[in-house]
């Protein structure tokens, strides 16, 4: 028979050490994987000058959706360049 912490359906009761050991794993990787799409969308949106921290906090909630944006969108301008318009006459 099937023990566990009571008041939990038995298809969420861990069986064996094993088990155990690969959901720690699970977690573990999810976890590495999570923190690299954070750093990946922030090291994209320095290359296009577009503002790290606010994709780095884009991505903290929504990391997918955030390097998918932070792919599509176009390069910004450089900081400290102005534009100058020329007068034709």
């Amino acid at each position: 028979m099937v023990t566990g912490p009571p008041g939990l359906p038995v298809r969420f009761r861990l069986q064996t050490p094993r088990q155990e050991c690969l959901l720690i794993f699970f977690y573990i990787i999810s976890v590495i994987i999570y923190i690299a799409l954070i750093f990946v969308t922030m090291s994209i949106a320095g290359n296009k000058n577009r503002s790290q921290l606010g994709f780095g906090l884009f991505a903290v909630f929504l990391p997918l959706i955030a390097l998918i944006v932070v792919l599509i969108i176009s390069p910004g301008k450089p900081e400290g360049v102005v534009e100058v318009e020329e007068k034709v006459e």
